[in-house]
């Protein structure tokens, strides 16, 4: 299907946004909707449909969902931009995309995981309509995370209303930095030592848990989380996160899962809203 369908949203016609992809794919279907609510979405299934547009139009962001390596060629998207040199262009990709070379795209499509996709594009493009530097405008010569994570050290400055946090984490880097975090957002953190659980509910607001490879070590932590921290929110790091994996988790108690990098900002989204 190459027929390009408009979708509008109800209170402001904007500029477009252009999304180029499988909108049903079971990784993408929720950024896609979430796309629609907050934005006038014209959507293309393909990139030659996309060369179909006209380039003089309102398209004030690109968005192209990749479900597996090389959906999408090197060429069309140097055509794309050749096409459209002054809009931005996103690149959500699916689960089977993860580890793979980032030589196969010109450095101007910015990479975005598809479990975060949803909340960072929709926060982004309202930044764009009010006339705020999105952080896909940054310079090309940094990297995903840079433009993504621009300003972390400083985060909202919108209060987190929980008084202490457990932290599951093996990675002593990465424990100190949650912790150096949860410190400055006036958070207590708590050591949670999976190895010697307690024996009584321990006082945590919410345990943020980094989840192993293995599956067999995945379901026995898993269980003494759910068994001692049986109160508490659980937010869950995950490595390279599938919906099948997503889906468990949250049937096993999980209140979210964070994809790994960690942006600090979905983070304190996450733990403002518990």
């Amino acid at each position: 299907m190459n027929t390009p369908h408009v979708y509008a949203m109800t209170l402001s016609p904007e500029p477009s946004l252009l999304w180029i992809g499988d909108a049903e794919h079971r990784e993408l279907a929720d950024v896609v909707t979430a796309l629609r609510g907050a934005a006038r979405v014209v959507e293309c299934r393909t990139m030659s449909a996309a060369f179909e547009l006209d380039p003089a139009d309102d398209c004030a962001l690109i968005v192209v969902g990749e479900t597996f390596p090389g959906e999408h060629l090197r060429a069309d998207y140097e055509a794309l931009r050749r096409r459209r040199p002054a809009t931005p262009l996103v690149r959500v990709y699916g689960s089977l995309c993860e580890g793979e070379l980032r030589t196969n795209l010109p450095a101007a499509a910015i990479r975005l995981p598809w479990l975060r996709a949803a909340r960072e594009l929709t926060d982004e493009w309202r930044r764009l309509l009010c006339g705020e530097c999105p952080s896909w405008g940054r310079p090309a010569a940094s990297t995903d995370e840079e433009q993504l994570l621009v300003d972390v050290p400083a985060g909202s400055t919108e209060p987190i209303a929980l008084e202490s946090v457990g932290l599951a984490v093996r990675d002593p880097a990465t424990a100190a930095w949650l912790h150096d975090l949860l410190q400055r957002r006036g958070i207590r953190p708590v050591r949670v030592d999976l190895a010697f659980a307690p024996n009584s509910e321990p006082p945590t607001s919410a345990v943020i848990w980094d989840q192993p490879l293995d599956a067999a070590t995945t379901q026995s932590e898993l269980t003494l989380l759910r068994r001692h921290f049986s109160q508490s929110p659980l937010i869950v790091l995950a490595e390279f996160p599938r919906v099948d994996v997503v889906q468990q988790l949250r049937a096993a108690g999980a209140t979210a899962v964070l994809a790994k990098p960690l942006a600090v900002d979905e983070l304190e989204a996450t733990l403002r809203a518990l």
